[in-house]
């Protein structure tokens, strides 16, 4: 069995696999949705971890491609009203990559791992 420094390593490597397959479709349905350039080409997605554990994953990208994504229905600046449709791309990206439910499985047996090595299960003393 694997000891604790193998284990928060192993968790980390499994979130940075869920990190580039979400960012690499994250990429490819946003750049079917919507035309990327400018700040939109930085769009991309990260893992934030705490106390060596997978915390969340954020989207981080230009607040117009949230706007589209959502949709948006109001008054610009100058006065126009203007309508977007929601475009769905987080939602796409999610579901295309699958990466929820390998996070999910991968992280459960994960830590199920862990718990049995703290509980130390040499038999009765």
């Amino acid at each position: 069995m694997a000891g604790t420094f193998d284990i928060l390593a192993r968790e980390r490597q499994i979130g940075n696999e869920a990190v580039t397959t979400l960012r690499t479709d994250f990429k490819e349905v946003l750049s079917r949705a919507i035309n990327i350039s400018g700040a939109s080409k930085k769009s991309t997605v990260r893992s934030r971890f705490r106390d060596g554990r997978l915390d969340r994953l954020t989207f981080v990208a230009p607040d117009y491609v949230f706007k589209q994504n959502f949709g948006f229905e109001g008054q610009k600046k100058n006065g126009v009203n203007m309508r977007l449709k929601a475009t769905d791309v987080l939602n796409k990206a999610l579901q295309k990559s699958g990466v929820l439910v390998n996070l999910a499985d991968d992280l459960a047996e994960l830590r199920a791992e862990e718990i049995m090595v703290k509980m130390n299960f040499n038999g009765r003393q």
